[in-house]
């Protein structure tokens, strides 16, 4: 081959790799833009995003990058396969290197997979609970929600996707309007104790009144969406025993999650008013 021939060649290996830069870009800042408009529609001046709505910009931003990272491997596929095979040793490092990242990667494309659930959702992933409020390649965010009284903190939580393949994931969605709600009020022996549960019994069934038709349906909702058969909704005591041979009113009733605490002091307010208290004290 003559050296003009060679020169010729470079330069248009040149052009070539210059084009693909130039077409490389203009498709970034295309999908870019695209992503942009999208979000911008779907937020529609809204200052506070609702579940529908954070779900389709999650669905926008994941799937602009998915394109991305398509396109780019489409137009760079004959040097990303040279650059494997010469470098083989170093893609072995940087694999090693960059391990959680692509547990990141293996944890998003297992939650896409299995839809354990979405955004919107509560769950709990490992020993992290909250409000599924974004989702991306490496990351899942939640509004962190108190185990207890499961009320928002007022914290967010990044959790990276890795966790998802390595800790338990629990969907308790059904937990964000109602829920199981169970506690337990401690006195010491008292032979009145059988008058004592049916006085929080009754308080708590009164109490439920105002929504146990609610509760009733939303309970057979869950049944069927998940084919199990639920406890009943109906408030319950039973009376137990400590290791310390005290009595245990345990107390179990399906109310709305805002309305748990209230629940509680009720069953508080007659277990002292049923004489609970004078009991504890001798």
């Amino acid at each position: 081959m003559l050296p003009e021939d060679i020169g010729i060649t470079r330069d248009l290996d040149r052009w070539a790799f210059e084009i693909r830069v130039v077409i490389s870009l203009a498709f970034i800042a295309g999908v870019m833009l695209a992503r942009w408009l999208l979000v911008r529609m779907i937020r529609r001046q809204s200052d506070v995003l609702t579940d529908s709505q954070r779900w389709w910009i999650s669905s926008v931003r994941n799937s602009a990058t998915a394109v991305i990272l398509i396109g780019l491997i489409g137009l760079w596929s004959l040097e990303i396969e040279e650059f494997a095979l010469s470098i083989t040793a170093f893609a072995v490092a940087l694999v090693i290197g960059t391990k959680e990242l692509l547990l990141c990667f293996s944890g998003a494309a297992w939650r896409a997979a299995t839809r354990a659930f979405d955004v919107g959702d509560w769950v709990r992933i490992g020993p992290h609970s909250g409000e599924v409020i974004d989702e991306t390649m490496l990351v899942t965010q939640l509004q962190e929600i108190d185990p207890v009284n499961m009320r928002y903190t007022g914290r967010s939580i990044a959790v990276p996707n890795a966790l998802l393949l390595t800790n338990t994931v629990v969907n308790e969605n059904f937990r964000k309007r109602y829920l199981f709600h169970e506690f337990t009020l401690y006195s010491q022996p008292n032979p009145e104790a059988e008058r004592v549960r049916d006085a929080i019994c009754a308080a708590l069934t009164t109490a439920t009144a105002d929504f146990a038709e609610t509760a009733h349906r939303y309970a057979a909702m869950i049944g069927k969406r998940t084919g199990l058969q639920l406890p009943e909704v109906e408030p319950k005591v039973w009376i137990g025993t400590t290791d310390l041979g005290n009595i245990a009113y345990r107390c179990a009733l399906f109310c709305p999650r805002e309305r748990a605490v209230e629940m509680e002091q009720i069953a508080t307010g007659a277990y002292l008013a049923a004489g609970g208290a004078r009991a504890a004290g001798g």
